[in-house]
């Protein structure tokens, strides 16, 4: 039997075993409210219609997601609403180290970009070991094959999130909620997704015409591997601190 964590606040959050998750998490206060909850509200219907329709309501359950994450985006890109405090370059720096720093022992680091209110990422959970996880969650996946476990998204989003809120309240000589609470993501279902999603990452500063090419942004997985002379696509590094 698959295991898949799930949790659910204001949406649902599936992680199956060891699956690819495209994950894009923003500034507080970056979307307003009344036109998050229409798309939220929209997101929902399409879920109801999903189930009444007599279709293909795993697809379309998928599609509903996609298009629930698309129109967030269009949002964020036009950064018309809220703080931009990402363009700030002490604070993108926190952030890509972040990623690098947890990158190799929470998960593989295959694609990001940070814009001026949000970050998107690609990454694929490792393997931890049970002693990692509090005591009632390893009796619950003590029948797992090899009882093998991986990386809650929910730890993953917490490491991503946590310290570089505190280090960029520092910086901006500020307190409050930096982040968005709840994150959004997405798992990778096949390998031409993949491929779609890394296209998808690394050209929004593009299609926000930002820049002209992918690589010329600073704050991108592209970038990366054009200032390294990496022409292929291969997990980024970690680092030690």
């Amino acid at each position: 039997m698959e295991y898949k964590e799930f949790y659910r606040r204001h949406l649902p959050h599936w992680q199956p075993r060891g699956a690819m998750m495209f994950i894009t998490y923003r500034l507080a206060g970056s979307i307003p409210q009344e036109k998050l909850k229409a798309i939220r509200n929209e997101y929902e219907r399409k879920l109801k219609l999903a189930v009444t329709d007599g279709g293909d309501t795993h697809k379309q359950k998928i599609q509903a997601g996609k298009w629930f994450i698309v129109e967030i985006d269009k949002i964020l890109d036009v950064a018309q609403h809220g703080p931009t405090w990402l363009n700030n370059l002490e604070i993108e720096k926190i952030i890509v180290e972040n990623m690098h720093y947890h990158a190799d022992k929470l998960f593989r680091l295959w694609s990001y970009i940070i814009m001026s209110n949000h970050v998107h990422v690609l990454l694929q959970p490792m393997l931890v070991g049970q002693a990692t996880l509090p005591v009632a969650l390893q009796a619950t996946k003590t029948n797992l094959e090899n009882n093998a476990v991986y990386a809650p998204i929910s730890r993953i989003t917490h490491a991503l999130k946590s310290y570089t809120a505190n280090v960029a309240n520092k910086i901006l000589q500020r307190s409050g909620t930096f982040w968005q609470d709840e994150s959004y993501d997405h798992w990778v279902r096949e390998e031409k997704e993949f491929w779609r999603i890394v296209e998808y990452i690394e050209m929004n500063a593009v299609k926000a015409k930002l820049c002209d090419e992918p690589k010329t942004w600073r704050w991108s997985s592209a970038y990366e591997r054009h200032h390294f002379g990496i022409d292929y696509l291969e997990p980024l590094p970690g680092i030690q601190k």
